[in-house]
């Protein structure tokens, strides 16, 4: 039986490789302006275009564990990650899957 690849959401053909990552996600994350909102209720919508660009959406968000958070801050100073986190555990909280 020849290989079969699963099907995806996700196109496999070159022009979305190549997309701009706010096209991409303005196509396959509906969610991106309320993740924009919450990040705004934190005072952290700096850290917008970081989620956006590594497809991070809400339900990632829930998902997301202390690891995960260190490797999409890791550009920015302790405080931002030590808020970041912060806000993110409470919001997990109030927020379960």
């Amino acid at each position: 039986m020849p290989f079969q690849q699963k099907s995806s959401k996700i196109p496999m053909d070159p022009q979305w490789l190549t997309m701009d990552p706010i096209r991409k996600c303005s196509q396959y994350y509906p969610d991106k302006i309320a993740m924009l909102a919450l990040l705004r209720d934190w005072n952290m919508e700096f850290l917008h275009q970081t989620l956006v660009d590594q497809f991070i959406t809400i339900t990632v968000l829930k998902l997301m564990k202390k690891d995960d958070i260190e490797l999409i801050t890791n550009k920015f100073p302790l405080g931002v990650k030590i808020l970041f986190n912060y806000n993110l555990q409470k919001w997990q909280k109030q927020n379960p899957i």
